[in-house]
C-alpha cells in the first residue's frame, strides 16, 4: 500500500503525461517532476523536466509512472528500467472516480483514468491504460501494455492480448478475442475475433 503524499516522477511530458499526473494527484501522490529526453523546456505542467531519471537527486525515494500513450514505447521504457531494478516502483494509479469491482485485479503500473469502469472478474495486466470513461465488463482480460481508449466499451469475457490499442469509442462484443499488437479503430464495432497484428 502506498502512503498518501508519496512522491512520484512521471515519464513523458505531453498530453498523456498531464493526464497521468492528474490521476496521480487524485490517488494521493505529489508529482515531483517529469522525465523526457526529447522535451525542449525545463518545466512542464509547472514541474521540472529532466532528460534522465538519474538527473533527479531524490529519485530513490520516488515512485514512478508512465505518462506515455504509445504501448510499444511504454514496454521499451520498462525494459530499459528493469536493468536498473526500477520496475518494482510503479504503483497502479486509479482515479478516485473509477468504479473498480472488488473482484477485479489491476496490474502494476496500470493507469485508470476518470470514470473508467472494470467489472467483476476483470483482469488488467501490467502497464495498461484504461482511458477516460471506458468500460470493461465482467470477466474480461486485458494483457500487459494494452490500452483502452476514451469511451470504448468491452462486453463481458473479452480478451485483449499484449500491446493492443482499442481506440476512442470502439465497441467490442461479448466473448471476443483480440490478438496481440492489434489496432482497433475509433468508433469500430468488433463482432468477431481479431488476429495478432
Amino acid at each position: 500500500m502506498v502512503n498518501t503524499k508519496s512522491k512520484i516522477l512521471i515519464f513523458g511530458a505531453g498530453g498523456h503525461a498531464k493526464s497521468v499526473a492528474s490521476v496521480a494527484v487524485s490517488a494521493g501522490f505529489l508529482v515531483e517532476g517529469f522525465v523526457d529526453p526529447y522535451f525542449k523546456n525545463s518545466y512542464f505542467n509547472e514541474k521540472p523536466v529532466r532528460k534522465s531519471l538519474l538527473d533527479f537527486h531524490n529519485r530513490e525515494e520516488c515512485y514512478l509512472a508512465l505518462g506515455v500513450g504509445d504501448n510499444s514505447t511504454r514496454k521499451k521504457i520498462v525494459k530499459e528500467l528493469a536493468i536498473d531494478n526500477f520496475s518494482e516502483r510503479f504503483p497502479s494509479l486509479i482515479h478516485h472516480s473509477c468504479v473498480i469491482s472488488e473482484e477485479a485485479k489491476v496490474g502494476q503500473g496500470t493507469v485508470a483514468m476518470p470514470n473508467s469502469v472494470l467489472g467483476p472478474g476483470g483482469k488488467i495486466g501490467n502497464f495498461c491504460i484504461l482511458n477516460t470513461s471506458c468500460s470493461v465488463d465482467h470477466d474480461s482480460e486485458i494483457a500487459d501494455y494494452a490500452s483502452i481508449g476514451p469511451g470504448a466499451t468491452l462486453g463481458g469475457a473479452v480478451k485483449v492480448d499484449e500491446g493492443t490499442a482499442i481506440s476512442i469509442g470502439a465497441t467490442i462484443k461479448h466473448g471476443i478475442n483480440i490478438g496481440k499488437y492489434s489496432l482497433i479503430g475509433a468508433s469500430s464495432y468488433i463482432h468477431s475475433d481479431v488476429e495478432d497484428y
